[in-house]
């Protein structure tokens, strides 16, 4: 997650606090992404004119 997010390498991560704040980032933007995509959907096929 931590790559694919944040492009970059969790190889090259060299504390273990550094990967902790990053893994918390990555987390934190595949939730927002996914809450994102849950409202667009909701949205598509919700009933109601716009």
């Amino acid at each position: 997650m931590i790559r694919a997010n944040l492009h970059k390498d969790p190889d090259e991560v060299e504390t273990e606090e550094e990967w902790a704040a990053l893994y918390g980032q990555a987390i934190w933007l595949e939730r927002w992404r996914n809450r994102n995509r849950a409202e667009l959907i909701a949205a598509l096929f919700s009933e109601k004119k716009h």
